[in-house]
Parts: structure tokens; C-alpha cells; sequence
């Protein structure tokens, strides 16, 4: 069984039946997640990265970051593996090549940008994708195989 979560542009996600804004503290998304975590919160030339890893939703394997701002306010959301992401009645998920995820968010927006092969941006989505091959660099994976979506995404239109 494959965790399912619904993302709203410039709103925030649902699970399950539960809606979680951005801006929503740390602790409450903590509440409404109920599940194990791993805190990583990290300085790098100081800037402090703030993010609750998750290996299991409901009892099923995923890989995912939840990442706040210095308030800790809900502000960002990485998926690596276990989410299939609905939007405006599409959905991608980890069995899909990059291209036909590509392909299916192209039917909802219209504002894409290829960064890098492998790489694409949906800007008034503010979501970007990224194939096994950008990531890992084995340019043979074309499965789809990071999905980032943010409240802001002004650093990534620099």
C-alpha cells in the first residue's frame, strides 16, 4: 500500500483527511502525522536547515523530509520514496518514468522550466522533479525519483 498525500500549490498538503498549511509549527505536524522522525537540523555557512525525516506513515515504508523555517513553521517537503502525490486530480508516484511524470504535471500547469536533463521545475506548481539519473548519477535511471514541493521556490528561479 502506497502512502497518498494531495498537494495544494501555495497551500500545503493533506493527509489523509487532515489538511497541513504552510506555516503550521513543527509540533502540530508532528501531532497530526503521528509517526516516528528523525531530527536534522543542520547549519551549513550559516544557514539552518530545520527537518524532520520520516522512514514510515501509517506503518508503511517512505522517505521523506518535512522542513521548517527558523520559526519552525512548515515550509518545504521532500519526498524520496513511498508517496504517490495527487494534484488537481493527477497523481505521480515512484513506479513512474520521469518523462510521463513530466507529461502528466504538464496537464495541470503552465509554467514548466527543464533546469537539467532530468530536472524540471514547475513553477506556479512551485515543484520541481527529478529523475535517478540527476540524482544518483547513473544515467541509465529514468524513474522519477525526488519530488520537492515549497511554499517559496524563489531560490530556485536565481
Amino acid at each position: 500500500m502506497t502512502i497518498s498525500l494531495e498537494y495544494k500549490p501555495d497551500n500545503g498538503i493533506v493527509y489523509g483527511k487532515t489538511f497541513i498549511p504552510w506555516g503550521t509549527t513543527r509540533k502540530k505536524v508532528r501531532e497530526t502525522l503521528q509517526s516516528e522522525y528523525e531530527i536534522s537540523d543542520q547549519e551549513f555557512a550559516g544557514t539552518v536547515s530545520r527537518r524532520d525525516i520520516y522512514n514510515q506513515l501509517k506503518g508503511q515504508p517512505v522517505f521523506l523530509f518535512l522542513i521548517y523555517d527558523s520559526n519552525d513553521q512548515f515550509s518545504e517537503l521532500e519526498i524520496r520514496s513511498g508517496i504517490e502525490l495527487n494534484i488537481f486530480d493527477k497523481t505521480i508516484n515512484f513506479e513512474m518514468q520521469f518523462w510521463d511524470a513530466v507529461d502528466t504535471l504538464d496537464k495541470v500547469s503552465s509554467m514548466q522550466k527543464i533546469i537539467d536533463e532530468g530536472e524540471a521545475l514547475f513553477i506556479d506548481l512551485k515543484l520541481s522533479l527529478c529523475s535517478g539519473a540527476s540524482m544518483s548519477g547513473d544515467q541509465e535511471d529514468n524513474q522519477l525519483s525526488y519530488i520537492y514541493c515549497a511554499q517559496d521556490i524563489s531560490h530556485l528561479l536565481d
